[in-house]
Formats: structure tokens, C-alpha cells, sequence
């Protein structure tokens, strides 16, 4: 699941490489940060946790550097900073989580974890890969952040769900059923009185981008007809012609 957004007290990330070495590394961006304490230039100090680890800000008054660091080091942790970077000119701040802490916290390459965050707090925990977060999006004319869900995945048209397939989107609290149609002109008024008649949403399957991926977006009435929230956190499960979306809850996985 891609949402390629910044979310509302959380986002979605992967543990990736720093370069050949095979380095693990765990990128953490956002204008977010600085708000939540992580200054370019914080100490930090992160700990493992099951399936995870909590990074927390280190108190601007230590007293004693090599106290923190020997707490730090016995309980597998590591210390770092949080910093940026500068790009066309404009300035963006960053963490990077990298090393052998980031096996000692019960991480590998390529696995997905979501870090939701507060004040002085990030927690990052592994979540299997067909989990993802409601993202936002401003509306076009209050600026308003509405939840949004994209879906844009490869196996959609794997699916059936190619381009232009009418689809149609069943709610329920905490779930939402999307449902493969046939494309056919004809059947097409028949499909609305179904859709009308079974109180479900009738949508079509989309470009992602001008060359991209089919996707598929549920916009804010629909999400939170169903109970979906910004910064939520969600199951997918497919199969041909079928999509179902199960709200879950962050203390199924640690936080």
C-alpha cells in the first residue's frame, strides 16, 4: 500500500539501504519534526521495542554525557542526532535511524513500519505489508485536510481492476468492500439502480498519474461514512474482483 503522503501524526516507511554496503537505514522526513522537538542539531536516543523502537528526545539538560551513553549502549540503543538537508534551496529536516540498531530492534531490509509520533516521541514499529495509514488531502477550496485513501498498487489490475472498471464501494462501520463490475455500456444504468438500491457508492477505476498504474481513490464521504480518520490505520485484503479495506488499531501492534 502507497500513500505517498504525510500524515496527521503518523506516515508510513520502509528500512532501506544506505548505499552498497548494505547499511540498514530508516529515513524519518517532515516539517512535522521540528514542531514535535527534533531541531536540526537534537540528541536522540532510540531503544529497541518489540517489533520496533521508540526514539525519544534527549533532555537538553544531561548532566552526565557517558552516563546516558553506558544506559544507552545496555540496552542495545543508539545515539544520534537529527539533522537536514538542503535541496533547490529550501531546507528540510530529517532523522536517520541507521546501523545495527536497527536489527537489534528486530528490523531487515525492505520491511514496511509505521512511526507515529508526539512530542518528543517517535515510535516505530514493524506492520505486515498490506497495512497502510488514511492520508489527507486539502480541499480545492477551504484548505481543509480531508482523509483520502489512494490505492495504487500493482496487483490492481492483477485483480481486474484495469483502467476505466466500474466499481462499486460497500460501507460498513470499519470496513469498506470494493466490488469489480463488468464494463459494459449497456449494463450501466442497471449498475446504478443496483448501486442506488444496495446504498453503495458507484466509482471507476483510474490513471495513477499521466502513465502510471490503474488506482483507485475513496474520498473523505465515503471514509468517514465508514468510520476512517485521518492518520487510521487499515488492513487491505484482495482477490479477483473483490477489495476489502478493515480499520485496525495501533495497539494491535505495539504502540
Amino acid at each position: 500500500m502507497n500513500t505517498e503522503l504525510e500524515i496527521m501524526n503518523a506516515i508510513s516507511l520502509t528500512v532501506s539501504t544506505t548505499n552498497s554496503r548494505q547499511i540498514p537505514n530508516i529515513n524519518i522526513g517532515g516539517s512535522w519534526l521540528p514542531d514535535m522537538g527534533f531541531i536540526d542539531g537534537a540528541l536522540v536516543q532510540g531503544l529497541p521495542e518489540q517489533n520496533g523502537m521508540d526514539i525519544r528526545l534527549c533532555d537538553a539538560n544531561i548532566k552526565s554525557y557517558r552516563e546516558l551513553y553506558r544506559v544507552t549502549e545496555e540496552q542495545n540503543g543508539s545515539l544520534f542526532q537529527a539533522s537536514s538537508y538542503t535541496q533547490k534551496g529550501t531546507t528540510y529536516p530529517k532523522m536517520n535511524v541507521c546501523g545495527k540498531f536497527i536489527f537489534n530492534c528486530g528490523l531487515t531490509f525492505d520491511d514496511p513500519v509505521i512511526a507515529k509520533y508526539t512530542y518528543g516521541l517517535v515510535q516505530v514499529r514493524k506492520v505486515p505489508d498490506t497495512v497502510s495509514i488514511v492520508g489527507s488531502v486539502a480541499h480545492n477550496q477551504t484548505g481543509e485536510m480531508l482523509p483520502v485513501i489512494r490505492i495504487n498498487d500493482k496487483w490492481l489490475a492483477e485483480c481486474g481492476f484495469v483502467m476505466d472498471a466500474p466499481i462499486t464501494a460497500k460501507v460498513e462501520p470499519d470496513c469498506i468492500s470494493i466490488t469489480l463490475h463488468e464494463n459494459d455500456i449497456e449494463k450501466y444504468n442497471e449498475l446504478v439502480k443496483y448501486a442506488r438500491a444496495n446504498k453503495q457508492r458507484l466509482l471507476q477505476v483510474r490513471r495513477y498519474r499521466r502513465k502510471g498504474n490503474p488506482y483507485i481513490e475513496l474520498d473523505s464521504t465515503l471514509l468517514e461514512k465508514a468510520g476512517f480518520y485521518i492518520g487510521d490505520i487499515f488492513n487491505v485484503t484482495y482477490t479477483y474482483g473483490l477489495i476489502c479495506l478493515n480499520k485496525l488499531q495501533y495497539a494491535d501492534f505495539g504502540f
